[in-house]
C-alpha cells in the first residue's frame, strides 16, 4: 500500500493550512493521525496505528488523565512530510522556510547527517 501520497478520502492539509478531505489538489499534503484521547479512527492508517497500540498494550484512552488533565493529549493530525522552501546555504549558514507544524531540527538533522549513519556511529 502506498503510504506517502494522498489518496481518496485521506485527511490532508490544504494550501491555507486547513484540514480537510483529499480533493486531488496537488497543493494538499497528506496528514496522519496523531494519537490522543480523541483519536480519529476513520483513516487508512487505523490498522497500523491500532497494531502498534496493541503491541504496546495501550489504547487512545490512556492519553487522558482525569487527575492531571494538563498532561492529557487530545491528538489530531500532522503533516506526513516536511516541506522545505527557500533553502539557501552559504559557508556555515543555512536558511529555509517550513510549513506549519514542521520542526527545523528535523531538517537540520538531515543536512548534517553523514552519508552512512550506521558506520558513523549513529
Amino acid at each position: 500500500e502506498e503510504l506517502f501520497f494522498p489518496q481518496s478520502d485521506d485527511v490532508c492539509y490544504g494550501k491555507n493550512g486547513e484540514l480537510g478531505k483529499f480533493e486531488n489538489d496537488p497543493s494538499q499534503r497528506l496528514s496522519i493521525p496523531f494519537v490522543g484521547y480523541s483519536y480519529y479512527k476513520k483513516t487508512r492508517f487505523h490498522y497500523y496505528i491500532e497494531k502498534i497500540l496493541r503491541n504496546e498494550g495501550i489504547t487512545h484512552k490512556d492519553f487522558f488523565s482525569k487527575e492531571i488533565q494538563e498532561i492529557s493529549n487530545e491528538g489530531g493530525f500532522r503533516n506526513s512530510s516536511v516541506k522545505c522552501d527557500n533553502y539557501k546555504a552559504k559557508d556555515d549558514t543555512v536558511s529555509f522556510s517550513l510549513s506549519r507544524g514542521s520542526f527545523a531540527t528535523i531538517v537540520l538533522r538531515e543536512i548534517i547527517k553523514p552519508e552512512n549513519p550506521l558506520t558513523s556511529g549513529f
